[in-house]
């Protein structure tokens, strides 16, 4: 039985390829008030009613189009409404340098946060990222042209880069 508050559910596209499961996995090990679900053949309904079962504040969902992750959305439990929405434009894993990750953090802090880039930072406070304390793991986001390159990192290793672009705001 689970006993931990669950503040987001991971879950992907119906066949995702290894790619979209690996940035799951990242997810899931970077954000600590998480659970992932295989979806499988399940539909996003019983997805959204077995994410309210845990009582879970929102469901995230990773698409994707050829087997690569291309979208991020993640949807408020509490108003069954789509909060965020972001193309994912590249990716960077730690196992792209063909080390495989065993990160298991707790709680991302934002270090650095441009302010065209706000709805990013809010979209990681919602999956569960802190502001002024210290953690494992540092974010730093930045604009480039019209996205947000968002690096996770631990000391000096960069464990998962993001160039995301805002779909809501076109």
């Amino acid at each position: 039985m689970l006993t931990r508050r669950i503040r987001v559910v991971f879950t992907s596209s119906r066949d995702a390829g290894s790619r979209v499961r690996s940035l799951e996995n990242y997810f899931y090990s970077i954000f600590s008030d998480s659970v992932k679900l295989n979806r499988g053949r399940a539909s996003l309904e019983s997805i959204l009613t077995t994410a309210q079962r845990l009582n879970s504040d929102f469901l995230c969902i990773i698409e994707s189009r050829n087997g690569n992750p291309s979208t991020i959305k993640l949807f408020s439990l509490s108003t069954f409404q789509l909060k965020y929405a972001f193309e994912i434009r590249g990716l960077s894993l730690y196992s792209d340098k063909g080390i495989p990750h065993k990160f298991q953090f707790s709680r991302p802090y934002l270090n650095y946060v441009e302010t065209a880039c706000e709805q990013v930072k809010w979209f990681l406070i919602d999956l569960g990222a802190i502001i002024n304390e210290r953690g494992k793991i540092k974010v730093n986001i930045k604009q480039e042209e019209k996205n947000c390159r968002v690096i996770f990192s631990s000391g000096q290793e960069i464990i998962l880069s993001l160039l995301l672009h805002n779909i809501l705001e076109q």
